[in-house]
């Protein structure tokens, strides 16, 4: 069986900041301009196969036995009870692939640094990356590795699985929220906007994207970071009230830490947020949380681990992170690698 999404891979959650009007779209963009998805799991299977269905030209970069499956089925989506094959290029690694206009890497933070080398030995690097890691500092990394290369930031809504080769999405419709990242020109994410209208990808166009990652790193971070500390479920935490009072002071830190790197969260967004988690099922249990527990590897590096690695960089105190380090170190669930 695949392995199901958890509540800090692509969450339901809305995004609460201000957001630009209807962007001007372009009134075609070239077919024949290669798109290419690195990570052709749930989410980059997703967007792999709505957008080659539309017509577009999509490749994907896969490995081991999902390479296997796309090969010989293609990509197999199960969208409102309706299951579709389709039928995409699929690379054994980016530096193969060589050559594409837009760039959409989908895989795991872990895996980021891999895929820009890669991109890097490209002999023409691409137009545009549009960044869907979980964290905050993906379209930096991004930034600083292709220079030459526009930055779309991204953060996705919807939950995603891979069950037995099918991708599936629960829930909620669907959304992508994307922007330029530290730039004003907005050629490459009209064009990107055309893409998804025509493949039938929803997607938003926040003001002010920075804000919108940051909302989404200050929930998964404080979810994922206190229910493995206290070895409670997400969705049982508002019963606790240490677990309760520990989440909001986490979430608290999270936030003035982005005050501290100059990002504007909306007002009232620890308390929204907190009001957004009190509603989760009972059992809900975050990827992060789950990954910990299981000892495998996880994003606790670009979650909660970024927080307390860039709150001693702005010299803040954080005792909520330094007692929710403490707990993971003392029950075994951090090794001093991820520290």
């Amino acid at each position: 069986m695949g392995r199901k999404p958890g509540l800090d891979e692509p969450m339901d959650m809305p995004l609460t900041g201000s957001m630009d009007q209807q962007p001007q779209m372009p009134s075609a963009f070239h077919h024949s301009e290669e798109v290419l998805v690195i990570g052709a799991g749930a989410l980059g299977g997703y967007l792999a196969a709505r957008m080659a269905d539309s017509g577009q030209r999509v490749s994907v970069v896969a490995r081991g036995q999902r390479r296997a499956d796309i090969g010989q089925h293609g990509i197999v989506l199960d969208m409102d009870n309706q299951r579709r094959t389709v039928r995409v290029h699929c690379h054994a690694s980016t530096a193969k692939a060589q050559a594409a206009a837009l760039v959409i890497i989908a895989t795991k933070s872990a895996s980021l640094g891999e895929v820009l080398a890669e991109l890097g030995s490209w002999h023409e690097p691409p137009r545009a990356v549009l960044t869907l890691q979980n964290g905050v500092e993906a379209p930096d990394q991004v930034a600083m590795a292709l220079p030459a290369t526009t930055v779309l930031a991204g953060r996705v809504h919807g939950f995603f699985m891979l069950v037995d080769g099918v991708v599936a999405h629960t829930g909620v419709p669907p959304e992508v929220g994307f922007g330029p990242w530290q730039s004003a020109d907005n050629t490459e994410a009209d064009l990107l906007s055309a893409r998804f209208a025509v493949a039938g990808v929803p997607f938003s166009r926040p003001s002010d994207i920075a804000a919108a990652l940051w909302e989404k790193f200050l929930l998964a971070s404080a979810i994922g970071g206190v229910g493995a500390a206290l070895g409670i479920p997400v969705g049982r935490l508002r019963e606790s009230p240490e677990g309760w009072s520990l989440l909001g002071a986490a979430m608290q830190e999270i936030h003035e830490l982005a005050v501290a790197r100059g990002v504007r969260l909306p007002e009232g967004c620890v308390a929204s947020t907190l009001d957004f988690v009190a509603g989760f099922p009972p059992e809900a249990m975050s990827s992060l949380q789950r990954d910990l527990l299981e000892r495998r590897e996880s994003e606790y590096p670009v979650l909660t681990g970024a927080v307390v690695r860039m709150g001693r960089q702005f010299g803040l105190c954080q005792p909520a992170h330094d007692r929710i380090v403490n707990l993971l170190t003392r029950n075994g669930l951090l090794t001093q690698e991820v520290c």
